[in-house]
């Protein structure tokens, strides 16, 4: 690439793109809520391809080890395929009876965008998004081929951080409403050996204070959990919490993973110490995703409400209900904020980045403040919030309309044939 260097700036000189795909729908990210974003818009009909930076699908479920599924229930037909083929394959169960095998997961992942006719392309990186006076025409990514453009006719953001549309010039918010501090974020475990079973928040915290009390007390999580999978003696631990992060800062990711790995072999050496109540726990592995639990919320039509969680408020264009509390990991401390709340609806409109046309967004990145975020990011929402973009994005692409002007009762129709249950 020919450039031209002028004081702390690097000017890169014309040059062409060669484009690599045009699709109907391009999903951005592979985690929960873009495979089931693909899924669906495959299913709906639709040319789909899924763009995914790590080398299996599934993110935070596989390469974040974040293995129990809370709110998987009464979230449509993929979801359901999804845990009866894992209950099939035996690897379904552990705490809570919704844990999986992060194995079993990717190889059905693998095999549903197969059979789906999903264009998946891996180890790929989306660096740029195409906006024509402001509609979103597709992404530019890097991988080892090289720079690639991507057309598309409607574009999925399930990046969890809101990249593709932040790139294309959307308005988002982040963090506490008085510091923008984002939630801290944690590394993930696997272990071996265990003979312990967790049965409410404060009880690793007890044995661990019972046991160690000094390493207790300089904890920076003060409610870890055990977490209990399929497989006997084996689980996965939430134990870890960095501080005071920005998950749109790879200076602030790279110290979050070796900070992470810092206090997993902390908590290993805790853990022998406990051996008497735990059982004689090993390391199997650390996550090879940093868990990220906040960072942009792309505003959209609508922005979602700590008040509209606590009072359960309905929505007619509402799409996909959930009833996770809110639960926030403070940004700067051990504490963790629990709020209960009423069932509530995720409205269509949270899904469309104001002033952006031809682009969705699904997961955690939707719009909301910080508190209501701290409730529908868990990873059952945020797949079923993928699978109406999914559906919206083939539907808008068949009718020749943008997701913002597709008929709500057209969609509800369509989602509720795919066993998704919407508001009527």
């Amino acid at each position: 690439m020919k450039f031209r260097k002028s004081n702390a700036w690097i000017v890169e000189t014309e040059h062409t793109i060669p484009v690599m795909r045009e699709v109907d729908v391009l999903v951005a990210g592979g985690g929960p809520a873009g495979m089931c974003a693909a899924l669906a818009a495959a299913r709906t009909g639709a040319r789909t391809m899924l763009v995914e930076r790590y080398g299996c699908l599934g993110g935070i479920w596989t390469a974040g080890l974040v293995n129990p599924l809370f709110e998987y229930a009464n979230k449509g037909a993929i979801l359901a395929d999804l845990v009866t083929a894992l209950k099939t394959a035996g690897g379904w169960g552990g705490l809570w009876n919704m844990c999986f095998d992060g194995e079993q997961m990717k190889l059905l992942l693998d095999r549903m965008a197969l059979e789906a006719g999903i264009d998946v392309l891996m180890h790929t990186l989306i660096v740029e998004s195409l906006v024509e006076d402001g509609v979103v025409r597709g992404v530019v990514v890097e991988n080892k081929n090289g720079r690639g453009a991507i057309l598309a006719r409607v574009t999925i953001d399930c990046t969890g951080d809101g990249d593709v549309a932040a790139r294309a010039g959307a308005s988002f918010g982040k963090g506490r409403s008085n510091d923008g501090l984002t939630q801290s974020m944690t590394l993930m475990f696997r272990v071996g050996g265990v003979k312990f079973q967790q049965k409410d928040a404060s009880d690793l915290y007890s044995v661990i204070r019972q046991f160690a009390p000094e390493e207790a007390a300089g904890l920076t999580h003060n409610k870890p959990w055990i977490i209990n999978l399929p497989r006997p003696g084996e689980a996965v631990v939430q134990m870890t919490h960095m501080l005071r992060m920005d998950g749109t800062r790879a200076e602030d990711l790279t110290a979050a993973s070796m900070e992470g790995r810092r206090q997993v072999a902390r908590a290993m050496e805790i853990f022998r110490k406990c051996a008497s109540r735990l059982g004689d726990v090993y390391l199997i592995e650390t996550a090879m995703q940093i868990g990220v639990r906040e960072t942009r919320r792309i505003i959209g039509d609508y922005v979602i409400t700590e008040d509209d969680l606590v009072t359960g408020r309905t929505f007619e264009d509402g799409m996909v209900t959930a009833s996770f509390g809110i639960d926030i990991h403070s940004p700067d401390s051990a504490d963790q904020i629990v709020r209960p709340v009423k069932p509530y609806w995720i409205p269509y409109r949270s899904q469309l980045p104001n002033g952006l046309e031809q682009i969705l967004t699904a997961g955690r990145c939707i719009s909301g403040t910080h508190e209501a975020h701290a409730a529908y990011r868990v990873t059952g929402t945020c797949a079923a919030m993928g699978h109406v973009a999914g559906t919206a994005a083939a539907m808008s692409v068949c009718a020749g309309v943008s997701p913002r002007k597709l008929p709500i009762d057209a969609l509800k129709a369509v989602l509720a044939e795919q066993g998704l249950v919407c508001l009527p």
